[in-house]
């Protein structure tokens, strides 16, 4: 049988969450939703007009099936062979990264063992073929992937609980063959595959870690450490790898910089997010390129609700609910959810590249100081109305919860085929 899910799933690469039209009634605020259903749907991707998602289904031969959608209304069964080494049922998907609707790669974990399996599609998941899979090395180890276009992928490896580093892999033939990129020690602060990586093409990427309001460290690897004040970048598809920093708006040149990981949007364009702390005050930076990451430009710049302990007052886990959460569902859809203060969380929404924000606060979600001390927060966007959060509790599981009206309202996922 599946277990729920535990882990962030801030640390998917490429992701944005999958999300169908909430129920009614939405739960309460001080109160947050859970079921069978809410706890154990797992999305594994979100892009443009489409999403991946694992969820509970009777008809399924082992319990859960992998569906696609383009609409988020109609979803296709794409689930791949759930055997590992012919024993079946042994197979729990982690993550996918999809180009477009017909082609992707699903990644899963052996429940009984470290290996991992990897399947590509080329049809849209009607077939799949198996390719050379990795390991985690340890049981609470994960992988990760993404391509970032047809031939250009990478897969990481965070063997938590093990005396080793973490590890990249990548691939310029779909998946077909990975190559292991050497540790860099002597590329300090920088240290090999540092974090979270996140490549443009096959040359250009980036590692950090992901700006989730419950997760100031990488939470594939399940450590929490500060936030970081640049990015670590590579020309050479991970050989090396430098910091970097952007310019900080000219109201902002005394705050402290907190870099989030880029998304992008082609092999070329993305966006990046930073987030300036001064005082108990936040403001979200959006900066573009249009080089793979050579240049960036300031694009916009919006006030975060909430107080805020800028590092290094930051405690290990205990205040970092309230920093704010980022997600782009589309090159100029962007959500930022803040801490409501004693309230609950509030949402500002671009779907204009950041020249106009809606404000939005939430129902349906636990209050801000619940957020606080209780869970691992994550948000994801799919469109300018679709959107959810993960509450991932050490105690609970995680509990997914959707809105389909720009984030006024939130509720458990449904929609979903049983």
């Amino acid at each position: 049988t599946k277990t729920p899910l535990t882990a962030s799933l801030s640390s998917l690469p490429f992701t944005s969450p999958l999300v169908s039209a909430p129920t009614t009634p939405t739960p309460t605020a001080s109160t947050p939703a859970t079921s069978a259903q809410g706890s154990q749907d797992r999305p594994l991707f979100l892009g443009a007009a489409l999403g991946i998602v694992e969820a509970p289904s009777a008809s399924a031969p082992c319990g859960n099936a992998v569906y696609l959608t383009t609409d988020f209304t109609i979803w296709q069964p794409i689930t791949p062979p759930e055997s590992d080494n012919g024993v079946p049922c042994l197979v729990d998907w982690d993550n996918a990264s999809f180009v477009s609707p017909t082609d992707g790669w699903i990644l899963g974990r052996n429940g009984g063992a470290v290996d991992t399996v990897l399947y590509h599609t080329t049809d849209g998941g009607r077939t799949w073929v198996q390719q050379p899979g990795g390991g985690t090395v340890s049981n609470g180890g994960y992988q990760a992937i993404g391509f970032a276009n047809a031939q250009d992928g990478w897969r990481q490896t965070f063997p938590t609980g093990a005396n080793v580093s973490d590890s990249l892999e990548t691939t310029q033939n779909a998946g077909a063959t990975w190559h292991t990129v050497p540790g860099q020690g002597s590329n300090a602060p920088c240290l090999g595959a540092w974090g979270r990586d996140v490549f443009a093409n096959a040359v250009d990427g980036f590692a950090g870690r992901s700006l989730a309001a419950g997760a100031v460290g990488d939470s594939a690897s399940g450590f929490f450490v500060h936030p970081q004040s640049f990015l670590c970048r590579t020309r050479n598809g991970g050989a090396s790898w430098t910091p970097m920093t952007v310019a900080a708006p000219p109201t902002l040149s005394t705050a402290a910089p907190v870099y989030g990981l880029p998304a992008f949007f082609g092999s070329s364009s993305g966006i990046l997010p930073v987030t300036y702390l001064l005082g108990t005050s936040a403001t979200v930076a959006f900066y573009s390129t249009e080089d793979a990451g050579g240049t960036w430009s300031l694009r916009s710049t919006v006030r975060v609700a909430g107080t805020l302990k800028a590092p290094p007052a930051f405690s290990v886990q205990g205040d970092i609910g309230a920093f704010p959460s980022v997600a782009f569902a589309s090159p100029g859809t962007w959500w930022v959810m803040g801490d409501g203060g004693a309230g609950p969380p509030t949402f500002e929404v671009t779907a204009d590249g950041g020249r106009t924000w809606t404000n939005v606060t939430a129902a349906g979600l636990p209050p801000s100081p619940a957020l606080d001390s209780s869970y691992n927060v994550d948000l994801k966007a799919a469109t300018t109305t679709q959107a959810w959060v993960s509450l991932g509790n050490e105690n609970a599981g995680t509990t997914l919860l959707g809105t389909a009206d720009g984030g006024r309202n939130w509720g458990l996922l449904t929609g979903l085929p049983s």
